[in-house]
């Protein structure tokens, strides 16, 4: 693991080389993923529907996660790779279909569909490169991967909170074996300081899924704005959800452009690195998710009762956001101060959104954003000017 395979690593470190197509193709399933999930999270606000949103997305995050290094790994244009991506992309389909009913009459799909995925692309790995080095990481994955589809497994032939339960331990401990290496009888672990990723690459990949995430709320605004009976109210509504996910989107991304323009990136060709980056971008999907679920509830009834359940969902959603942005910059070892703060201004003022509109509560959210952003770039601004002074 110490070294890349012969056969062959696709992305040699520090090059610069841009996800394929196929790569791609594989995101585009992942809009109608996030949709169902944040459809079904707000026809269903409450705690148990909130961990069976979680529970599903921590699945289907996780076949992506793993396809993400498949193509860092290797060579997405040889014809047997990009069959395996194909694989990933059908198989993320069909999980993605069972969505809306897989605690219900698709439990079976969904859990065949995660478990065969990955399955299959990691014995077809292990087959086709036997002695690439990259390959010790499949066969630790693999086992780990068994070990956790007794729980689907088991979990899609109960019922009720048992599913939930044995479903969400297995979801979990697919997580939790990454951060230790993947102990593995006979192998030891994974060593987490190894550095096997293509960072320039595995940061372009989780930057798209995000996109991804953000294009699902773009058509989940604009198939309510298209289905609504528009008055005052729900026009000001989807000014104000549109306007929260701009901010979002320059959240991310104003850090991105920063990001690509220094050479901390290196950081992430390492095992350790690279899994708390994709654990940052669970996060910030799944914040995402809760935002989008949140907007449809804001735009259907901008001036509701109060509900402890909304105005959770409507500060929660960016707070969840902010925390996977955090999460990043420690990987990267620059944590910003206005986005610390900023997240604590949300969660102290959540109690107090309470007794506000729902439409309200969002707006001063927006503030509270908008507010973030303009101060990262005073700050920039002042250390522009100063080095300028300087020279």
């Amino acid at each position: 693991m110490a070294a890349r395979g012969t056969y062959e690593a696709s992305r040699p470190l520090h090059d610069p080389i841009p996800p394929a197509f196929v790569e791609l193709f594989v995101d585009v399933v992942y809009i109608l993923a996030f949709f169902i999930l944040a459809q079904g999270l707000s026809a269903n606000l409450n705690w148990r529907g909130a961990l069976q949103t979680a529970v599903l997305l921590l699945a289907v995050m996780w076949i992506w996660i793993l396809s993400s290094w498949l193509t860092d790994l290797y060579d997405p244009q040889r014809p047997q790779i990009k069959a395996l991506v194909i694989e990933v992309m059908f198989g993320s389909l069909l999980a993605a279909i069972a969505l809306p009913a897989a605690f219900g009459r698709l439990s079976a799909l969904f859990v065949g569909a995660y478990v065969a995925t990955i399955g299959v692309t990691s014995v077809a790995l292990i087959v086709l490169a036997p002695h690439a080095s990259a390959t010790l990481r499949t066969e630790h994955t693999l086992f780990w991967h068994g070990v956790t589809s007794v729980g689907w497994i088991a979990g899609a032939l109960t019922h009720g909170t048992g599913r939930l339960v044995l479903w969400g331990v297995a979801a979990v401990t697919s997580y939790a074996a990454s951060l230790v290496g993947w102990p593995t009888p006979g192998l030891g672990r994974i060593r987490l300081d190894d550095r096997i990723f293509n960072a320039w690459h595995l940061f372009e990949r989780h930057r798209q899924i995000f996109l991804v995430s953000i294009g699902e709320l773009i058509l989940s605004i604009g198939l309510g704005f298209a289905r609504a009976q528009l008055g005052v109210g729900r026009v000001i509504g989807y000014a104000v959800v549109f306007a929260n996910t701009v901010l979002i989107l320059e959240i991310y991304f104003s850090r991105a452009r920063q990001l690509l323009a220094s050479d901390t990136l290196v950081t992430l060709e390492r095992v350790r690195s690279a899994l708390a980056t994709s654990s940052a971008h669970l996060l910030m999907v799944g914040g995402v998710v809760m935002i989008s679920a949140a907007d449809d509830l804001i735009t259907a009834d901008p001036f509701a009762r109060r509900q402890v359940s909304w105005t959770v969902i409507i500060v929660g959603g960016p707070v969840v956001v902010m925390l996977g942005s955090l999460l990043f910059d420690t990987v990267i070892g620059s944590l910003r101060a206005p986005r610390v703060i900023a997240t604590a201004v949300l969660v102290a003022v959540a109690p107090t959104l309470y007794f506000v509109p729902p439409l309200v509560a969002a707006a001063l959210t927006n503030l509270v954003l908008a507010g973030c952003l303009a101060t990262e770039a005073a700050f920039r601004w002042r250390r522009t000017r100063s080095r300028t002074a300087a020279t």
